[in-house]
């Protein structure tokens, strides 16, 4: 079994140059570990953390450092850096820019790529900050606009912000390759779609309301879930670039499909049936995201049942506990015969979807 680490080693005593060794793991993050292994294979390359998920105390701490410093440059820019100047703003969020992008290239070139794309995001975070100070120093932005309302409320002249998000985006997606800096695109084009939507019909504050933007998430969080499963078809044979883009989705889905009014009971009984959609949809695609918002959903929908419709039944907790049983029941028969039935229905998806599967 060799692992990066064993390469790393080989790297360190000259065996490999220090510009091969990232062009060799990227190779083989992308052709060798989706390959199946042949019949007669000597060895068998095993891949360390950074290429799959892992659930650790190095990741947890480099999840809240990146957090914590792309929330500073772009979720806690306080009114103090605007009465710095925009001259000095502008400066300030293109330093940073420069330092993060040298940071994301420094782990790179040490095989770490979850820092990396952690930093990539920071990256792209100071691009609208940067362009912001650029404009409030031409004299585009006048009144009461300071970066921080940027995350708080709803303006057309926002998008200027927003493409050049998107653009930037997409030329790091080009040059670094690092699925994390999709979670930071697609909160952009929801922001995107919420300042444009009212902008093209011509909408009032009042008509643009809550119920109105919870729709609008909800839709484009399902928009978002079938551009993951399409990534994710398409990038079944490198790295999970589908993994921000379904959490993404999925939230925004979620969270836009439990802030409406449902109206009767039919529409409350039709949440909790998307809800187990979901869950089912977790389960084929191995995506626990699915499974966990799917059951928040379905739990909610008992707790809505418990206190106000049922409230005074003696019959619900049984009929809870019946219902229980009898998902138990089912499971215990579903192992006995999941060999057989996945077999069978294997046969009718497609090869790709059978390769994606596969790789989940």
């Amino acid at each position: 079994m060799y692992s990066v680490e064993d390469l790393q080693r080989a790297a360190t005593a000259g065996l490999l140059s220090e510009d091969q060794l990232p062009r060799l793991l990227d190779f083989l993050a992308r052709e060798v570990g989706a390959a199946q292994p042949a019949q007669d294979a000597q060895f068998n390359l095993q891949f360390s953390p950074q290429f799959s998920a892992q659930f650790s105390m190095v990741h947890v701490l480099y999840y809240l450092g990146g957090l914590l410093a792309l929330s500073a440059v772009s979720f806690f820019v306080t009114l103090a850096w605007s009465q710095m100047g925009d001259g000095v703003l502008l400066a300030l969020s293109l330093s940073l820019l420069v330092l993060f992008a040298a940071l994301t290239q420094k782990f790179l070139k040490l095989s770490l790529r979850v820092p990396a794309g952690l930093m990539s995001a920071v990256t792209l975070a100071c691009v609208p900050l940067a362009v912001f100070a650029a404009q409030r120093m031409a004299g585009l932005w006048t009144g009461y606009e300071d970066y921080v309302d940027y995350h708080r409320y709803i303006d057309w002249r926002w998008l200027s912000l927003e493409v050049s998000t998107i653009i930037a985006a997409l030329i790091l997606l080009y040059l670094w390759r690092l699925p994390f800096l999709l979670m930071p695109t697609a909160i952009t084009l929801w922001y995107m779609g919420m300042d444009l939507v009212p902008f093209l019909f011509h909408w009032e504050y009042e008509h643009w309301d809550f119920t109105m933007r919870a729709k609008f998430t909800a839709l484009y969080g399902g928009v978002l879930i079938l551009i993951a499963f399409w990534v994710d078809l398409r990038a079944r044979r490198s790295e999970d670039f589908a993994f921000w883009l379904y959490l993404a989705g999925v939230v925004s889905f979620w969270g836009g499909l439990s802030c409406m009014d449902s109206g009767s009971e039919w529409g409350k009984f039709v949440y909790c049936l998307i809800n187990l959609a979901m869950l089912f949809i977790g389960v084929v695609l191995q995506r626990r995201v699915f499974a966990v918002f799917g059951a928040f959903g379905i739990f909610g929908y008992l707790g809505y049942l418990a206190w106000n419709v049922f409230a005074d039944s003696l019959l619900f907790p049984i009929a809870l506990i019946a219902l229980g049983l009898g998902i138990i029941a089912f499971a215990v028969w579903f192992s006995r015969h999941e060999a057989a039935l996945k077999a069978r229905w294997r046969t009718l998806l497609p090869q790709p979807m059978r390769e994606l599967l596969d790789k989940r």
